[in-house]
């Protein structure tokens, strides 16, 4: 039996969409729960935060479709530069995630649904968090929720 599909969503992006891209290279952690270091820094947090799901067609199995939020934070951290180093850490993250919205045929759609920036002046120095939240839809059997509809 494969991984449930919230599991290969979360690693197909943050292995094959996001990691690689010039801010944060291979610089990237499927958890939000990761103690970051200075050498880990600028980088990507890939997790899932919530998932609504219903019953999108009756049967035996019946079909569920989720909507799941799927949480892309990225973390950097410059005295100078943050802001600008953030606001290319946003454009690299949208623009890979709109290179396939079907996430390697997983899901029917994702597309972004909010963005959030903050700063913190703990420390040494200045760190910036950008956070994406995407909605993700996919469709799976209520008894196979490891294979996509």
């Amino acid at each position: 039996m494969a991984n449930h599909l919230r599991r290969q969503i979360r690693e197909e992006v943050a292995v094959n969409l996001l990691t690689g891209l010039s801010t944060t290279g291979s610089n990237v952690f499927q958890s939000h729960v990761y103690p970051l270091e200075n050498a880990d820094l600028p980088c990507l947090c890939v997790y899932t935060q919530e998932e609504e799901v219903e019953v999108d067609a009756m049967g035996n199995p019946r079909i569920c479709q989720s909507t799941l939020t799927l949480m892309v934070d990225g973390y950097a951290q410059n005295a100078s530069t943050l802001d600008d180093v953030l606001d290319d850490i946003g454009k690299e993250v949208q623009v890979a995630m709109a290179s396939d919205v079907g996430i390697n045929n997983l899901v029917v759609d994702s597309y972004l649904s909010n963005v959030d920036i903050s700063y913190s002046g703990e420390g040494n120095v200045p760190t910036g968090l950008i956070r994406h939240n995407y909605s993700v839809i996919y469709r799976y059997a209520e008894n196979a929720p490891d294979v996509a509809k």
